[in-house]
């Protein structure tokens, strides 16, 4: 079997373009239903303040070169690169760092026991590759960390990470737990010295992130997201969200990415009736769903739109409450009911809302025909099924396993659909 070894060029200088021009083909691009587009971001909006709430943003890229059809609902996959900094010391800690701009090209060489996997491109850059194909953070398996002793000279330090790697070792999920990235391993274990090859033989790609469409086909070359920055307790950000969040405040940044194929979760139909339940940055389709009903041509027959909200307060994270509230008094929305789970000591969360309303609710679905719509993490999704459960058997004075199958067959005709995250 031929395996591959690095050759770096020092006479063959990178330019930092190379990445936005000519290695999308090896970047991860699952779901794809068309190519990757470069889209300038025309603004940005924050749409969160104070302290006790995350950083959310509504992002607007420029869609003038863009020929591709959607409709509200439907998701983008976006192509982002690690953070520059932690890239930077990765390439020192690795001591590549020096060739780390050299051009290389992939060359056969049997005698090397590493394979390069396919998702490192075959020319370019050792930086291009640590900024925008491999992900730096994924979990180290105890595979590699086998692989890590033959280049650790410690004794100590051997001992530590042949116990982690063993066999139903409790030491392990405690090193991944405190050394969550090859960075923070490699800092944890001076003495390991791996060749550029291991590295890369056993990374994994850095894959697209998703975000609902927030906007309409309708609006004229614009396309927004909303993104919440993710942050964690090693003051690490999210790679995508921490990305984009630093793209904000650079003049002519440019976005890759590409429309991921549709699934059942878009408003094809605004004749129907529908209930949309949403919690945090699930908010994003419907808003799509709302503009989009907005510019459609009138007189054109609407169905009615009941949008269920939940956030944390009023005025700090009650995202594009003063464009909802609009679309309540023009009859865009049926009926809005947010619901705020740090207002008062009486947390009121979405799923309580979605109770205090439970006969309307059942009418409206099983009567109206209205689709049911729910977009938020996975604990939002169970949350909101298991209260439209209680709220079936309760209106219908049925019990809880009845109730189940009802949802269960509203669910099997995607009249109940359900876009989550974790």
């Amino acid at each position: 079997m031929k395996t591959h070894r690095y050759s770096p060029h020092s006479d063959k200088p990178f330019f930092f373009l190379f990445f936005f021009q000519d290695d999308f083909e090896f970047r991860s691009k699952p779901f794809a239903a068309g190519p990757v587009y470069l889209s300038r971001i025309d603004s940005f909006e924050k749409l969160t303040r104070g302290e006790d709430v995350k950083s959310v943003y509504m992002l607007n890229l420029c869609t003038k070169d863009v020929d591709c059809e959607f409709l509200p609902g439907d998701t983008l996959a976006i192509l982002p690169r690690n953070d520059e900094n932690e890239v930077d010391s990765l390439l020192f800690r690795l001591n590549v760092d020096s060739v780390s701009d050299n051009r290389y090209c992939l060359v056969d060489d049997c005698e090397k026991p590493f394979n390069i996997p396919k998702h490192v491109p075959r020319e370019g850059t050792l930086r291009n590759v640590f900024m925008s194909h491999i992900n730096i953070r994924s979990m180290l398996k105890k595979v590699f960390l086998k692989k890590l002793l033959f280049y650790t000279t410690d004794c100590e330090e051997r001992r530590v990470l042949e116990d982690c790697a063993s066999a139903n070792s409790k030491q392990y999920e405690l090193l991944i737990s405190e050394c969550p990235t090859l960075l923070h391993i490699l800092d944890r274990f001076p003495s390991c010295s791996p060749p550029i090859e291991l590295i890369l033989h056993y990374s994994s790609p850095l894959l697209p992130r998703y975000f609902s469409i927030a906007s309409s086909p309708l609006q004229k070359d614009t396309l927004s997201i909303i993104f919440s920055v993710v942050e964690f307790e090693n003051s690490l950000k999210g790679v995508c969200t921490g990305w984009l969040e630093k793209l904000l405040n650079v003049q002519q940044s440019k976005v890759p990415f590409y429309f991921r194929k549709p699934t059942g979760f878009r408003m094809d139909s605004p004749e129907e009736s529908r209930v949309l339940i949403a919690a945090g940055t699930g908010i994003a389709p419907f808003l799509g769903f709302l503009r989009h009903k907005s510019l459609l041509e009138k007189p054109k027959k609407l169905g009615g739109t009941y949008l269920y909200y939940g956030c944390r307060y009023k005025e700090g994270d009650f995202l594009c409450a003063e464009e909802l509230r609009k679309y309540v008094s023009n009859g865009i929305l049926a009926a809005l009911y947010p619901a705020f789970s740090r207002e008062s000591t009486s947390k009121c969360y979405v799923q309580n809302e979605l109770s205090k309303g439970r006969d309307m609710l059942v009418d409206l679905i099983l009567n109206d025909g209205a689709l049911v719509y729910v977009c938020g993490n996975k604990s939002v999704a169970k949350d909101v099924k298991e209260t439209l459960v209680e709220c079936f058997a309760e209106h219908l004075r049925v019990d809880v396993a009845d109730a189940a199958k009802i949802i269960g067959s509203l669910i099997k005709e995607k009249k109940y659909l359900v876009d989550t995250w974790l």
